[in-house]
């Protein structure tokens, strides 16, 4: 939870730490900016380490006008959680963030966050889920050893719900299948109490329709010698009604 003071206010530039930014100046952005700076936003900033969340390019907007102080609003409380507003904030009045500075910021809330989920911090900085997937294990294969966010159950949502990992859920499922499958005779409750799964979700694994089996296809070279006899096959039914007809002809 994060909690941002009411009443901004001025604070020196020089003492805010501008280290998190996650793309460099855009001068024509902040020459914009140094003309309606009095009309943006306050910068954010966490108050506990001074570091600016949001509104970089309005400090430089700031410098480039001679000015030495810029209203704050200060955000107290999870950086995490912070990071996230920030990022959002952003995404509202800021410029767009281009694919590698997306990247960059989820990289960042996976390092403050790992146990957040891979919707949550997608939604965050405008990247589809299976991308934070995909990134959260180029870390960990990266790391070389296994990493909290991956090892843990669950993860935690938007809303603050906790969920079970994709793998998880499905190792369980697979655990319901199975306890279906050698003990029908169990109720859907007794099911998911062993398995850790609602009794409503045992009962839909329960009348969920059987796997459909794919007929079996000959291998494709199987396929395609047989398709080569046949036609060589029909090449000596020719050649042989050829020489029949030649011999009655003579």
């Amino acid at each position: 939870m994060t909690v941002h003071e009411a009443v901004p206010k001025m604070v020196a530039i020089d003492s805010l730490d501008v280290r998190g930014r996650l793309r460099p100046a855009d001068p024509d952005h902040v020459r914009i900016l140094a003309d309606v700076l009095d009309r943006t936003p306050p910068v954010l900033v966490l108050s506990k380490s001074r570091r600016v969340l949001d509104g970089f390019m309005r400090l430089d907007a700031a410098r480039n006008l001679g000015r030495t102080v810029a209203l704050v609003e200060w955000v107290t409380g999870d950086e995490a959680v912070a990071w996230e507003q920030a990022i959002r904030a952003n995404s509202s009045h800021g410029l767009p963030l281009s694919a590698a500075q997306r990247r960059e910021a989820a990289m960042r809330l996976l390092a403050l966050a790992p146990h957040w989920s891979d919707r949550r911090i997608a939604a965050a900085v405008g990247v589809a889920p299976r991308s934070v997937g995909r990134w959260r294990k180029d870390v960990t294969e990266r790391a070389g050893e296994q990493m909290p966010h991956l090892s843990t159950e669950e993860r935690v949502g938007r809303d603050g719900r906790r969920y079970l990992t994709p793998e998880e859920l499905e190792a369980r499922r697979n655990v319901v299948r199975a306890l279906l499958r050698d003990h029908a005779e169990l109720s859907d409750r007794e099911v998911g109490r062993r398995a850790g799964l609602s009794a409503a979700a045992v009962h839909r694994l329960r009348n969920e329709p059987p796997p459909v089996s794919k007929p079996r296809r000959r291998p494709i070279m199987a396929r395609g010698v047989t398709g080569l006899l046949r036609s060589v096959r029909g090449v000596v039914r020719g050649l042989a009604g050829l020489l029949g007809r030649l011999l009655r002809q003579s």
